[in-house]
């Protein structure tokens, strides 16, 4: 992930400055049939104290999103569907994600 792409993924032009953004990935799954999708997003800021401030916005009643913090990095987890309840999925997903921290 580049700078650029967390200011986007922030959706604030000089996030990653603000935030002392150093490195992050990101992937998207999609399923094949349906509007279901997962986002999974890791970042790296300068040191815990500007992870430990800094979340994402969500604006819509049916993405879920599992977020953590573990030293300088963020992980945050967003699935997105029609439903109002998260899958028992996104849970067992985030602790897999989170291990590789």
């Amino acid at each position: 992930m580049t700078a650029a792409a967390y200011d986007e993924f922030m959706n604030h032009s000089g996030a990653a400055g603000e935030d002392h953004f150093v490195d992050g990935y990101q992937v998207v799954y999609d399923r094949n049939i349906g509007e279901d999708s997962m986002r999974i997003t890791l970042v790296e800021l300068r040191s815990p104290d500007d992870a430990d401030e800094t979340k994402p916005e969500s604006d819509g009643s049916y993405e879920h999103d599992v977020q953590a913090v573990k030293g300088s990095r963020l992980m945050f987890v967003e699935y997105l569907n029609d439903k109002p309840s998260p899958p028992p999925l996104l849970a067992s997903f985030a602790e897999q994600q989170y291990a590789r921290l």
